[in-house]
Order: C-alpha cells, then structure tokens, then sequence
C-alpha cells in the first residue's frame, strides 16, 4: 500500500505501560507516514535506553517531552541490542 510521509521525531522519550508504570526513558527516533485510507503509521528507534535491559517485547507507550503520547509494539529485543525497534498505527505523539 501506497504511503505518504507525513512527520516525524527526534529526541528524549518516556516509556510507560498501559498503567502509566514508567519503565525506562531513551532517546527515540522516529518517521510517520499516512496510507490513502488516512491511517497513520510509524515507525523507528529506541537508544541509550536508561535503565537498560528493561524493555521487552510487548505493547508501551512512548511520551515526548510535550507530554504527548502515542502507542507502540516491540516484536522482539536482542539481548545484546543497544537498539530497539518499534512499531505504531493510529494516534502518533506529533
């Protein structure tokens, strides 16, 4: 499917659960792009994860230092990875 992009982010994130529990905060990077039905996707990074080996995969969110928030999923975290990826459809933070 054909994609637009349409924004993106660079800088410090906040990691949270669905309860609001912070788990870890990192340096994020990430690129946005709308499909024709108008749905957003996004995609990117995760470094300098503080404290480290605290993410796994799973449903968070992410909030920016605006305090805005989006939901992503990690599908899986090497162990030795100083970099983790992620995935978010829907409602981004920017």
């Amino acid at each position: 499917m054909r994609r637009n992009t349409i924004g993106g982010y660079q800088g410090p994130v906040v990691i949270l659960t669905s309860d609001d529990v912070v788990v870890a905060q990192a340096a994020c990077r990430y690129r946005a792009e709308e499909d024709v039905a108008g749905t957003d996707h996004w995609s990117g990074r995760l470094h300098r994860i503080e404290p480290s080996h605290t993410i796994a995969a799973g449903t968070y969110r992410l909030r920016l230092d605006s305090g805005l928030q989006g939901e992503i999923t990690i599908e899986t975290v090497s162990p030795d990875s100083r970099v983790v990826y992620f995935e978010g459809v829907g409602d981004r933070p920017l």
